[in-house]
C-alpha cells in the first residue's frame, strides 16, 4: 500500500463530483483523490492505477455501480468497495449485496463518508500479507442480507411489533428457524421444557436475544452450508454461543448498558468467525494447522501467524469491518485473545465511538473465551495484565462461577 491512501470516487453527475472535492479537500494530505464520471471512465483509471478504496455512485448509464462494483470484485478483489445511492428499493439493495462491502445512502453525510474510508484503511492494515487481504475482500456481505432478512429486521426495529409477526417471518426460513429454536433448546439456556413453537421461543428469550440469534446464526448457517470443513462447525457454534451468553453477563456485571450487553454477546458469537474463514476458504492450509483438537487459544493463533500471515481474531475483525458490524464488536473480535494490545488504549482509529462501552465488550468477550478454554485445559488464554490494569482481576472467580455451563445443542 503506498504512503497515500489512493481513492476513487465515481458518479456520472458533476456536480456531485464537484461536491465531494470540496469537501474532502482537508484530505489531499492523506489521500490521493481521483474523480470520474462513471463506471467506463472508472474501468480505465483501475487500469491505469492502483487503488485502495472505490466509492461508487450506483445508479449511472451505462455501466451502474452494481456492474463496476462486481468487475473491482472480480479484478480487483483487494479493494475495498463502498457504494452511494439515494435509491431505497429492497431491490436495489439486495443487488448490492456481492460486490459491495459498504453502502451509504446519498446524499451522504460527509463526517459519515470520511470515517467509513478511514475505518475501511485501518482495518486494511490490520492483516500484513496482500494475499490475505484479497482472500476476505472476495467474501461476499453477509448472507443473512437477502428479502427474508432484510423485513426480519425491519419488524424487530419496529416499535408495534408483536411475537407472533416476527415468529411468522422466521417460521418462512428453515434454516433459521431450526437453527434457533435447536440454540434455544440448549443446555446453556436452562429450559426447563423442550420448545417447539417459535413464538414460544421468542416470548421467552425476547426481541433483543432473537435479533442477536439470528445475525449470528445466519453467519453459521452460511459456512456450515457451503461445504465440509475441516473444523467441527457445530461445535464451533456451541462454543461461541457459550461465550457470547457469558459475555452478557460478564458485561451486565462490569456495569455495562442492556445494549452494550446484548452487544458483548453479539461480539462472544462472532469471536471465532475468524476460523470459519480459514477452514472454508484455506481448507488445505489450514487442515494442517487444526490437525491437534488441543490446538486452542493463543497458541492456535500463533501457528495461524506464523502458517497464514493473520491469526482468526485479526481476520475475524476484519472481515466484520467490511461486513459493516459496530466498531465495538470489530474490536472485541479482533483483539479477544490480546486485549492489552487493543486500540481502546490509544486515539482510537475506528472513528467516534463511547470508550466505556468498547472496553467493556472486549473485556466481556476475552473473559468469558478464556474461562471457556479453562474447561478444555487451556490455562494460558486469559491476559491477566490487562485485567489487572482495569483492576477487575478480583471478579474472575464471580465471572468463573457465573459462566454458562458448555453443553451441546439439543
Amino acid at each position: 500500500m503506498s504512503a497515500k491512501i489512493r481513492i476513487l470516487f465515481v458518479d456520472d453527475d458533476p456536480c456531485v463530483l464537484q461536491g465531494l472535492q470540496r469537501s474532502l479537500r482537508s484530505m489531499r494530505q492523506d489521500w490521493e483523490m481521483s474523480f470520474v464520471g462513471g463506471g467506463e471512465a472508472a474501468v480505465k483509471e483501475l487500469e491505469q492505477n492502483p487503488f485502495d478504496v472505490v466509492v461508487s455512485d450506483l445508479r449511472m448509464p451505462g455501466m451502474d455501480g452494481v456492474q463496476l462494483l462486481t468487475l473491482i470484485k472480480q479484478r480487483y478483489p483487494e479493494i475495498t468497495r463502498i457504494a452511494l445511492s439515494g435509491h431505497s428499493s429492497k431491490e436495489a439493495m439486495l443487488r448490492t449485496t456481492g460486490p459491495i462491502h459498504q453502502f451509504l445512502p446519498k446524499p451522504c453525510n460527509v463526517a459519515r463518508l470520511k470515517a467509513t474510508i478511514r475505518r475501511a484503511i485501518t482495518l486494511q492494515g490490520m492483516l500484513q500479507h496482500d494475499h490475505l487481504r484479497r482472500l476476505t475482500a472476495q467474501l461476499e456481505t453477509l448472507p443473512c442480507l437477502r428479502a427474508n432478512y432484510a423485513r426480519l429486521i425491519e419488524e424487530l426495529d419496529y416499535p408495534e411489533t408483536t411475537v407472533h409477526a416476527i415468529g411468522r417471518i422466521i417460521s418462512k426460513d428453515v434454516a433459521l428457524y431450526t437453527r434457533i429454536l435447536q440454540t434455544v433448546n440448549s443446555a446453556y439456556f436452562g429450559l426447563r421444557r423442550r420448545i417447539t413453537s417459535i413464538d414460544d421461543a421468542i416470548s421467552l428469550v425476547g426481541l433483543n436475544m432473537i435479533r442477536v440469534l439470528v445475525l449470528g446464526s445466519h453467519v453459521f448457517n452460511r459456512f456450515i452450508g457451503e461445504k465440509v470443513l475441516c473444523i467441527n462447525a457445530e461445535q464451533l457454534h456451541n462454543h461461541s454461543l457459550q461465550v457470547g451468553l457469558t459475555a452478557k453477563k460478564i458485561a451486565a456485571n462490569l456495569g455495562a448498558l442492556r445494549d452494550v450487553s446484548d452487544r458483548a454477546m453479539l461480539a462472544g458469537m462472532m469471536h471465532d468467525i475468524g476460523k470459519l474463514v480459514f477452514a472454508g476458504c484455506m481448507a488445505d492450509e489450514y487442515r494442517s494447522i487444526f490437525s491437534s483438537s488441543t490446538l486452542q487459544g493463543p497458541n492456535l493463533c500463533r501457528q495461524e501467524q506464523a502458517a497464514l500471515g493473520a491469526d482468526h481474531s485479526r481476520i475475524g475483525g476484519y472481515l466484520l469491518g467490511l461486513w459493516g458490524f459496530a466498531d465495538d464488536i470489530i474490536e472485541a473480535v479482533a483483539f479477544h485473545h490480546d486485549p492489552s494490545n487493543s486500540l481502546s488504549e490509544e486515539v482510537n482509529p475506528f472513528g467516534a465511538m463511547e470508550e466505556q462501552s468498547a472496553i467493556q465488550i472486549l473485556t466481556a468477550v476475552h473473559a468469558a473465551d478464556a474461562l471457556s478454554l479453562e474447561q478444555i485445559g487451556i490455562s494460558d488464554a486469559l491476559d491477566s495484565a490487562y485485567l489487572e490494569k482495569l483492576n477487575v482481576m478480583d471478579r474472575m472467580e464471580k465471572w468463573r462461577e457465573s459462566q454458562c455451563v458448555a453443553g451441546a445443542a439439543s
